[in-house]
């Protein structure tokens, strides 16, 4: 992910299929949910280090094949 990428476009489009797998592994749905934001926290602090560029975000987050 290049630092000029749209957090928003990548939070839009991983967090149906995150939440879910997060979701199958913990009963809480708010603990799911500060999980998911806490991913997502990660991920920004993650693309933002200098010398540091993230790919491919799905590798990045090792996504389950979870439908």
């Amino acid at each position: 992910m290049q630092r000029n990428d749209d957090i928003g476009e990548i939070v839009a489009e991983y967090t149906p299929r995150l939440f879910r797998y997060i979701r199958s592994q913990v009963k809480s749905p708010e603990d799911a949910e500060d999980i998911l934001q806490e991913v997502f926290y990660q991920l920004a602090r993650a693309s933002g280090d200098e010398g540091s560029e993230i790919e491919r975000v799905s590798s990045w987050l090792a996504l389950p094949r979870f439908p």
